[in-house]
């Protein structure tokens, strides 16, 4: 035995957020004066003021439909001065989807196909422009599908190799990059590898840079410097490993000679010197330091 289907072409007026429930005669009135609907294409009015709720039972799915779409959130019940919106919803638990920026080549078939896999398909259109536009009538490129969603549809779905976004009322929003529950584009990991892959095919190496100065030179990392090219800051000195690189192998060690005990401290005032320059250069740019040449007296000494 077949289950019946329960309140066919049949759409709710749902007042349960009004704080004031409407009577009866002005649900009547919103029905044929606001909606517009005349006597032979209603069939029932069921309307429960305890919960809120009015059920209208037009003549045809088309009518009830129809209805929902040209009506819902649009009018509103004034209560103090404060308004409250009023839904419009069929009694099957139908959603409008909407999908937007699909080419023609994406038929209404691999649309049904497609969604068919979140829930119960009821109908689907095309959306035209309205008579404010000059070439009214023509699609707009955004179609809309009347369906029970039983599945959460994500926010970004590709059919038929084109890319679309979709929403409906109470879907639960994903992220454009990875279809996770929606945050911002920025914490996204996949889009963060994106950005570091885009970086990466963008940048141009060290190498390239020193061999050709008209290329756009991009900062180089850590392992392509050379001791002897390493980046400072305007003002500061080169570091004691990266001087000891360079420097002779006899007189890279500290030694403590007689006689020397002045420039010993001098060398530790210029010290403290260097470092209170550097900590007034945080915020300079960075330069590249030439190659330390290597002094005759050195080269005779080897």
């Amino acid at each position: 035995m077949s289950a019946i289907k329960r309140r066919e072409n049949t759409f709710r007026v749902d007042y349960a957020n009004v704080p004031k429930k409407p009577t009866s005669e002005e649900v009547h009135q919103f029905v044929g004066v606001t909606l517009g609907l005349k006597r032979e294409e209603v069939l029932r009015i069921q309307y429960s003021r305890s919960n809120g709720i009015a059920y209208v039972k037009a003549t045809s799915l088309e009518v009830a439909q129809k209805t929902v779409e040209e009506h819902d959130n649009k009018h509103e019940m004034t209560i103090d001065g404060k308004p409250y919106k009023l839904r419009l919803l069929m009694e099957d638990g139908a959603v409008e989807v909407r999908l937007f920026n699909l080419s023609e080549d994406v038929t209404n078939d691999k649309i049904v196909k497609f969604l068919s896999a979140f829930g119960e398909l009821h109908s689907i259109r095309e959306e035209l422009w309205d008579d404010g536009h000059l070439f009214s009538g023509l699609p707009t490129g955004v179609r809309t599908v009347r369906m029970t969603v039983k599945i959460n549809i994500p926010s970004y779905v590709t059919i038929d190799g084109e890319r679309t976004n979709l929403a409906y009322y109470g879907q639960q929003q994903t992220c454009k990059y990875c279809s996770e529950h929606v945050h911002n584009g920025v914490s996204c990991v996949q889009n963060k590898k994106l950005l570091v892959q885009k970086l990466a095919a963008n940048s141009t190496s060290y190498a390239d840079v020193m061999k050709h100065p008209n290329l756009p030179r991009t900062k180089p990392s850590s392992s392509q410097r050379r001791p002897d090219q390493l980046a400072v800051k305007l003002g500061r000195q080169p570091t004691q490993k990266a001087a000891n690189e360079n420097a002779d192998p006899t007189t890279s060690r500290s030694m403590h000679l007689p006689g020397n005990d002045q420039a010993n401290d001098d060398n530790n005032h210029a010290t403290k010197s260097d470092e209170q320059q550097q900590k007034g250069h945080e915020s300079e740019p960075w330069v590249r330091v030439p190659n330390t040449e290597i002094s005759d007296a050195q080269k005779s000494r080897r």
